[in-house]
């Protein structure tokens, strides 16, 4: 894994190797069939309740609980099977580590998929900035802002300069 940290620590790149990306590709299969799993669990779970006013009983909820465990039911809709659902995904996260985070992590109403793939990898280049931070952060960069900037304006609370500062480290060390 290479990691190459960039003045807006918003962006630092995360690359994989081969052996990597096919542990991402497996992690995130690995999701989609913890997905189906609850979402059968979910059908057997509610047998008796109503759903779309109509009571589920419990040969529907079998049934429901079967699709769902069937692992190319619900993605064969789009034409689309398992596997071929886990390399789109995987293509897309490798662009996300590419990229900027951009959701939650940065008060955008969105999850980030660049954190959600730093976590599957036990990363988190942005730990210790809280959402408002990274809001900030974006909107700074944005502006073309810089690093140094950043760090001696005397506006910023103390405490996200010297988180900027210790990124300042992380970028000379690099």
């Amino acid at each position: 894994m290479k990691i190459t940290y960039k003045e807006n620590p918003l962006a630092t790149v995360i690359e994989l190797d081969d052996h990597e990306k096919e542990v991402m590709r497996l992690k995130l299969k690995l999701e989609i069939y913890e997905d189906r799993a609850f979402a059968a669990h979910w059908a057997l779970a509610n047998i008796g309740n109503e759903l779309r006013g109509q009571i589920r009983t419990k040969d529907m909820a079998i049934e429901h609980a079967m699709k769902e465990l069937d692992p190319d039911y619900l993605l064969a809709e789009n034409g689309e099977g398992i596997e071929k659902r886990t390399d789109d995904l995987l293509t897309w996260y490798l662009q996300e580590l590419q990229s900027w985070h951009d959701g939650d992590c940065t008060a955008f109403p969105a999850s980030c998929c660049k954190c959600h793939a730093e976590d599957m990898l036990g990363l988190n280049t942005i730990k210790g900035i809280g959402k408002h931070q990274g809001y900030a952060l974006s909107q700074y960069f944005a502006r073309g802002r810089t690093l140094n900037e950043l760090i001696e304006d005397v506006s910023l609370k103390q405490e996200l300069r010297d988180w900027l500062r210790e990124h300042r480290e992380r970028l000379s060390s690099h």
